[in-house]
């Protein structure tokens, strides 16, 4: 889905509204009534246009992030003065991309908002307030034998799992935020690798997060990045006079088990965000604006 996919559904929903009486009976008491749907309809709109703005923004960032980590391995070649034939040379490093670990807050608080103002539409079909969070809303059909809208239950370990990173993230952590590269020649062959930025698919136990956790004091060269794995290969040829080519030499670095790259985390969420407000949008139209109570 798009987001035009999601305005096309609003749009559905926003002309039936137009067409829908006031008075009595209705969840449309009044003039006012209805321009509250309508704001909760709009506001969804524009807190998913926000999520996927930052969604793009980090896309590009991951981009602009991988092409300065080429620049800074650069070519990798031999000192041109020794007495020794070298026969492998690194290079790698890491540097900050704060601005990533930003946009990703900036993604999940307007994704999170987004789920809340889409909640509204139902909420206020429920008599409830036009305040009314997702979670209370859950809370409520939660408990109801045959609640209305049951849609909604299906969606609460989505609802809850975004809800619990964004908290997490914007109010009690931050994301690490270091990328970097690693270049190897060995003999002739040159091998080079970026360090995808990737965070965990779900937000677990907090751990303390100090100086030397974040830029590897204390640790062993050899030992990875959290959250990554290393997959490194090479072919030497011997020849008649004994000596050896390398003829094939690749690194590579791929997320770990229960991690992702932070530009997929955020274009998966975004496309079950457009998803749910379409539903939302879709079932709520079933009501026909009557006030919804459990049976």
């Amino acid at each position: 889905m798009t987001n035009k996919d999601v305005h096309d559904a609003a749009d559905t929903f926003l002309k039936a509204l137009d067409a829908a009486p006031t008075g009595a009976g209705t969840v449309l008491k009044d003039q006012a009534s209805k321009d509250w749907m309508e704001t909760s309809v709009l506001r969804a709109l524009a807190k998913v246009d926000a999520a996927a703005y930052h969604c793009s923004t980090v896309a590009h960032l991951v981009e602009s992030a991988h092409e300065k980590a080429k620049t800074l391995a650069g070519p990798v070649e031999y000192p041109s003065i020794s007495k020794l034939i070298p026969t492998k040379m690194t290079v790698a490093g890491t540097f900050s991309v704060q601005e990533i670990a930003f946009e990703t807050d900036a993604f999940l608080a307007a994704a999170r908002a987004s789920i809340d103002f889409g909640g509204t539409v139902l909420a206020l079909h429920l008599g409830m307030n036009r305040r009314t969070s997702i979670s209370k809303v859950l809370d409520f059909l939660k408990k109801a034998p045959k609640p209305p809208f049951a849609f909604l239950l299906a969606w609460a370990p989505w609802i809850e799992s975004l809800k619990a990173y964004r908290d997490e993230c914007v109010h009690y952590r931050a994301l690490r935020t270091q990328t970097g590269y690693k270049a190897v020649r060995r003999k002739g062959a040159l091998a080079m690798a970026i360090l995808p930025f990737v965070i965990p698919q779900e937000i677990g136990e907090d751990h303390p997060d100090t100086r030397a956790e974040r830029y590897g004091m204390y640790r062993d060269d050899e030992d990875l990045p959290e959250g990554l794995n290393k997959r490194e290969c090479w072919g030497e040829v011997t020849m008649g006079d004994g000596s050896t080519q390398v003829r094939e030499h690749s690194i590579s670095y791929s997320p770990a088990t229960g991690y992702i790259r932070v530009e997929e985390f955020c274009a998966q969420y975004l496309d079950k965000l457009r998803e749910f407000l379409v539903h939302v949008f879709e079932e709520a139209l079933t009501a026909k604006f009557t006030l919804q109570r459990p049976k």
